[in-house]
């Protein structure tokens, strides 16, 4: 396999890697939005409250897991950025 060919795959490899990136901020943006979503409002003054709270709480906690793993993988993509 020669270089520019080599270098092109890496290219390609980067771009995936940044639409993965792009990919799982989206699906953060939509676990920060689930506690207010239209579908899911009325159930929180019904009685099935519990089944609101079990779908905004245990979702609550996962952007902030999902920010320290993109926080490490943006670095990573930074690294290999860097070193064309």
């Amino acid at each position: 396999m020669k270089i520019h060919e080599k270098a092109k795959l890496y290219d390609e490899l980067l771009k995936d890697y940044e639409s993965l990136l792009e990919d799982v901020r989206k699906f953060k943006t939509e676990l920060e939005e689930l506690p207010k979503r239209e579908d899911i409002l009325p159930m929180k003054e019904s009685d099935q409250s519990h089944y609101y709270a079990m779908c905004t709480g245990a979702f609550s906690a996962m952007p902030m897991a999902l920010d320290m793993k993109m926080w490490k993988h943006e670095w990573n993509l930074k690294y290999y950025k860097n070193q064309k």
